[in-house]
C-alpha cells in the first residue's frame, strides 16, 4: 500500500485556513461580494473564518477602505483617483481571497488523499478478515446489556427486535455516539470496518478512523493524550502532520477492542472518553465483547447500544445457497450443517461460519474432519483445531515443519499479547521478548556499540576531510589541511568508538539494563547542536590540533601549526556536534510504513545502523528455536494461510480467537539462575 508522498509537503502561504465545506463556502461568498464591487461585505464575510493571521490582514485592508471612504466624503480625491484607489483595494482583497482559495484547494486535496488511503487500507483489512468471501449481513439487535437502567433510559429506542437499516443509520440515530457489543466471533470488528468505509464515503468534511484501544493506559489521563500517540499510525504520516490533521478536521473515532484493555484500567478509559465527549460535536463508536463490558460496572458515554447477534440458520443457508455455484465449498458446507446439529449451531457465529468455508474450500467433506465433541463449544473448539491443523499442513513445498510453525506462532502470539501489540512490525521485535544469558547480552551490547562506531567513523572521517580541504584551500596549505583534517576526524571517531565499545561491555554486566533497538527516520539538523560542538570543544580542539602538528612534524612553523590546530578544532567540534544530532532521540518517524525494512533503511540513510542489532536479535531468537530466520517470508506465508493479516509492512492475527488459541499453546520455560 503506497504512502502518499505529498502529505508532508510544506506550502509558502502565509494564511492557512483549514479546509471544510463551510470554510470553502465562506470564501466563495467573499469572492462573489468582490465581483459585486462590495469590498466591505467581502471583508466582513472573511472575518467569519476566525483566523488570527487572517484577521491582521483584514484589519489592515479595513483601515485602507475606511481611509478611502473618508477621503471620498471629504472630496479630496479626483474621480479618476478615487476609482484607482477603490480598484487597488478591491484587487488586494481579491488577491487575498485567491491565496486562501489556493491554500484550501491544497488542503482539500490532502484531505481527500488521506481519506482514499484510509479507505483502501480498511477495505484491504476487511477483505483479509473475510478471507475473500462475501460479507454476510450481520444481525444487529437493540441492547442495553451491561448498561445501567438510569443510562439506558435515555438511549435511542430502535423499537424493533432486529435492526435492518444500514449501520450508518444507527450511527446517526444515536447522534454519532454508539456502543457495539457482542460475544467473541460475532463480527464486531467487521461491522466497525464496514461502518468506517461507509462513513469515509458519506461524511464530506470529517475523518473517520478505526483505532484499537488495547494500548490505553491510565497514565494517559485524557483521551487526547492517547490520540496524540496512536493517530499517526492510523493516518500514515509523521507526528507533525498528524497533529495538523487532528486540529483541522473533525475526527470520528471508531474505538475497537475495548475488551483488550487491561482489566484494571478499563474504567479509566470510559471516563476519559466521557470527558472527551464534553464537546458535543465529537463523535465516537466503542466496540467490546459483552462480558468484558459488563464486568467494568461503568456505563459507556453513548446515546445508543446495539449487539451483534448470532446469525440465523436461515441466513446461513440462504447465503450458502446463493453462492453455491460460485464457491463450490458452499454446497459441501450446506450439506454438513444439515446433517450435524452441533455444527449447525456453531456456524451461526460469523467467525466459525467464515472459518468453515475456508476448511471446506479445498475439497474436504464433513466426514474427513472426524468431529466427535458432544457440545456446541466442543464443536467450535474442534473447528478451530482442524482449521489450525489444515493451515499448518498447508505447506506443499516443505519449507517448514508443522511443529516448528506451531511453536513459532505460539511464541509470536504470546509476545504480542504480553506487549499489548495489535499489529506487529519488525521494529517491535526487542530484547525484552526473551530472557538472555550474560554472553548473549554482551554480544548484543557489542553489536550496538559497533553500529555506533561505524556511524561515528563515517562522520568523523568525512567531516575531517571536508574541513581539511576548506581550510587548507583558503590558506594555501591544501595538503596539510587535508592530512590534519583526516587525522583529526579519524582520531576523534576512534576515541568515541572506543568509549562506546567500553560502555557496551560495562552495560552488559547488568542483565537488567534495557537494550532497545531504535530507528531514526531522519536526522534533526540543528545549528544549535553545531554551535554547541564548536563552543564546548574550542580549547580541546585547538590543543588536539597542535598535538597532531607536533606529532607529525615538530619542525613545522607557528603559522602551519595554527592551521593544523584550527583544522583539528573544527574537525573535532563538528564531528561531536553532528554526532549529537544523529544520536538525538528526538526524531521524526514514518509511523505508517509501506515495506517491512523501511524504518531500518531510513535509519541507514541517517547513519544509524540499528539493522545490525535487529539482524543479531533475529539470529539469536532463531538459535533459541523461537522464530524463523527469514521472519518476513514466514509471516507473509502465514497470511496466505489465513492466520494473519498484512498490509505489506505490518502483520496482525486475522482474529483475536486465532491469536488466543496460539497464545494459549505457549509454555514458558523455566529460567536458569
Amino acid at each position: 500500500m503506497r504512502l502518499l508522498p505529498k502529505w508532508n509537503r510544506k506550502t509558502d502561504k502565509q494564511v492557512k485556513i483549514p479546509w471544510s465545506i463551510d470554510n470553502a463556502h465562506v470564501v466563495s461568498e467573499a469572492k462573489t461580494a468582490i465581483k459585486d464591487a462590495e469590498p466591505k461585505k467581502a471583508l466582513d464575510i472573511l472575518a467569519g473564518l476566525h483566523n488570527p493571521a487572517l484577521d491582521k490582514q483584514l484589519t489592515h485592508l479595513n483601515n485602507q477602505l475606511a481611509r478611502y471612504r473618508r477621503e471620498s466624503i471629504q472630496g479630496t480625491q479626483a474621480f479618476d483617483e478615487k476609482n484607482v484607489t477603490f480598484n487597488r483595494i478591491s484587487a488586494r482583497i481579491l488577491d487575498l481571497i485567491n491565496t486562501i482559495e489556493e491554500g484550501l484547494a491544497f488542503e482539500e486535496k490532502e484531505y481527500k488523499e488521506v481519506k482514499d488511503y484510509l479507505r483502501q487500507r480498511y477495505q484491504n483489512r476487511l477483505n483479509q478478515k473475510l478471507a475473500g468471501r462475501q460479507p454476510v449481513n450481520l444481525r444487529r439487535l437493540p441492547s442495553t446489556e451491561g448498561t445501567s437502567k438510569e443510562t439506558s433510559a435515555i438511549f435511542k429506542s430502535f423499537g424493533v427486535d432486529e435492526i435492518r437499516d444500514e449501520i450508518t443509520k444507527a450511527f446517526h440515530d444515536t447522534r454519532g455516539r454508539l456502543l457495539i457489543v457482542g460475544k467473541p466471533g460475532t463480527g464486531k470488528t467487521v461491522l466497525m470496518l464496514q461502518l468506517v468505509i461507509r462513513l469515509l464515503d458519506t461524511e464530506k468534511d470529517a475523518l473517520p478512523v478505526v483505532l484499537n484501544l488495547a494500548s490505553w493506559q491510565s497514565s494517559f489521563g485524557r483521551l487526547e493524550n492517547w490520540l496524540e500517540k496512536i493517530i499517526p499510525s492510523e493516518l500514515g504520516v509523521n507526528t507533525n502532520f498528524a497533529k495538523k490533521i487532528t486540529e483541522q478536521y473533525r475526527l470520528i473515532l471508531l474505538l475497537d477492542g475495548f475488551d483488550e484493555i487491561r482489566e484494571e484500567v478499563r474504567a479509566s478509559c470510559l471516563e476519559a472518553i466521557g470527558k472527551y465527549g464534553v464537546d458535543a460535536s465529537r463523535q465516537f463508536v466503542i466496540a467490546s465483547r459483552i462480558n468484558e463490558y459488563k464486568a467494568v460496572a461503568a456505563d459507556a458515554p453513548v446515546y445508543g447500544q446495539i449487539e451483534v447477534g448470532p446469525l440465523t440458520i436461515g441466513q446461513v443457508e440462504a447465503e450458502l445457497e446463493g453462492v453455491g455455484h460460485g464457491q463450490p465449498e458452499a454446497l459441501r458446507l450446506l450439506n454438513a450443517i444439515r446433517k450435524d446439529e452441533l455444527l449447525r449451531e456453531a456456524v451461526q457465529t460469523p467467525f466459525y461460519f467464515n472459518t468453515l468455508q475456508l476448511m471446506f474450500a479445498d475439497g474436504k467433506r464433513w466426514s474427513d474432519f472426524g468431529f466427535s465433541a458432544g457440545t456446541v463449544e466442543g464443536r467450535q473448539r474442534e473447528v478451530m483445531e482442524r482449521f489450525i491443523e489444515s493451515g499448518l499442513a498447508g505447506d506443499g513445498e516443505g519449507k517448514y515443519i508443522s511443529e516448528q510453525v506451531r511453536n513459532w506462532l505460539s511464541f509470536f502470539a504470546n509476545r504480542m499479547k504480553r506487549h499489548n501489540l495489535v499489529a506487529f512490525e519488525l521494529r517491535d521485535l526487542q530484547y525484552d521478548w526473551w530472557h538472555w544469558s550474560r554472553v548473549q547480552i554482551t554480544i548484543a551490547h557489542l553489536i550496538h556499540s559497533l553500529a555506533l562506531s561505524v556511524m561515528i567513523t563515517l562522520v568523523g572521517v568525512l567531516t575531517g576531510f571536508l574541513v581539511g580541504i576548506l581550510i587548507g584551500g583558503l590558506t594555501g596549505r591544501l595538503l596539510i589541511g587535508l592530512v590534519s583534517g583526516l587525522l583529526s576526524g579519524l582520531a576523534v571517531s576512534l576515541n568515541l568508538g572506543l568509549l562506546n565499545t567500553l560502555g557496551g561491555v560495562l552495560a552488559a554486566k547488568d542483565l537488567h539494563l534495557p537494550l532497545h533497538i531504535d530507528t531514526k527516520d531522519s536526522v534533526r539538523w540543528s545549528l544549535e547542536m553545531l554551535l554547541w560542538g564548536i563552543k564546548y570543544n574550542l580549547g580541546g580542539g585547538l590543543i588536539w590540533g597542535l598535538i597532531i602538528a607536533t606529532a607529525t612534524n615538530p619542525s613545522l612553523g607557528m603559522s602551519t601549526s595554527l592551521i593544523v590546530g584550527l583544522v583539528g578544532w573544527m574537525s573535532v567540534s563538528l564531528t561531536l556536534g553532528i554526532y549529537a544530532m544523529i544520536v538525538d532521540p528526538d526524531s521524526t518517524y514514518f509511523l505508517q510504513i509501506n515495506t517491512p525494512y523501511q524504518r531500518f533503511k531510513a535509519s541507514m540513510r541517517a547513519l544509524h545502523f540499528s539493522i545490525l542489532q535487529h539482524w543479531l536479535l533475529r539470529y539469536q531468537l532463531y538459535r533459541q528455536g523461537l522464530l524463523p530466520l527469514r521472519l518476513v517470508d514466514f509471516l507473509n506465508d502465514m497470511a496466505t494461510r489465513h492466520f494473519l493479516e498484512t498490509d505489506g509492512a505490518t502483520w496482525r492475527f486475522r482474529h483475536r480467537l486465532i491469536q488466543d488459541y496460539f497464545a494459549g499453546m505457549w509454555e514458558e520455560p523455566e529460567q536458569e539462575h
